[in-house]
């Protein structure tokens, strides 16, 4: 049984030949993508040996090791070029992921540019403003809540043409589509940015500073425009069901 967050990222993959899972841990995604014919083949990647070890033995459990690849390395350095056609970085930091894009996608992808699906575990924001300031359209996103916690998962693709998007804080912790679809998570997700923002406030209360009083400022604004954000999404949501 995969994770609700494992699932959503799976359902994010089209159909292709080969999938680079970077990061992959217990290997679940390129076993699970191959089991269930979503890919041919799969490269099932991680820095760290004791998590590849644990792919080793999902492959094998499965009896895939013919069709699933395991590399031990970093980022997309263990790629050869132009290799894989869907990309999956799941499980990292925001800046992370922007980094290993910086360092090594243009090095791996020269002929054809993939599929990439990320799923930052934290600073979505800041992996969103690289994506636009570097030429890689976002083209679906999805916000989900698995087991008390929030996550994020970014469909991309480097564009040949300039990519005229851009992205707003604090629009981008949310995600533009995430925010036109408006579904039940969004708001959830906007009230608890309300509510962690509002505990700083009181607990920056307690120690007066000029410092402190532009924080309290700032935090004031994020809230107010999380406010408005949750109202306007009521309102389209509402406007979408008459």
């Amino acid at each position: 049984m995969i994770s609700k967050r494992l699932e959503t990222i799976l359902n994010l993959i089209p159909q292709s030949e080969v999938l680079a899972d970077i990061g992959t841990d217990h290997g679940y995604i390129p076993t699970y993508a191959v089991k269930n014919n979503i890919v041919k083949k799969a490269i099932a990647a991680d820095i760290s040996k004791g998590s590849l070890e644990k792919a080793i033995i999902e492959i094998k459990n499965n009896n895939l090791q013919t069709k699933i690849e395991t590399r031990l390395g970093s980022g997309l350095e263990i790629l050869e070029v132009d290799e894989a056609d869907i990309v999956v970085i799941a499980g990292m930091g925001g800046i992370l992921i922007s980094e290993i894009l910086n360092e090594s996608y243009h090095k791996k992808y020269k002929a054809k540019h993939p599929i990439l699906i990320f799923q930052p575990v934290q600073f979505p924001e800041k992996l969103r403003q690289y994506l636009y300031k570097n030429n890689f359209d976002i083209l679906d996103e999805e916000l989900i809540e698995d087991e008390g916690k929030f996550y994020h998962i970014i469909v991309s693709r480097y564009s040949l043409e300039k990519v005229l998007k851009t992205i707003e804080p604090p629009f981008d912790e949310i995600g533009n589509i995430n925010y036109r679809k408006a579904n039940e998570v969004l708001f959830k997700l906007l009230q608890s940015k309300i509510n962690t923002n509002k505990a700083i406030i009181e607990k920056i209360k307690e120690s007066r500073s000029e410092e402190n009083n532009a924080k309290v400022e700032e935090l004031s604004l994020k809230i107010k425009c999380y406010e408005e954000m949750i109202e306007d999404a009521a309102r389209k949501t509402q406007n979408k069901t008459r």
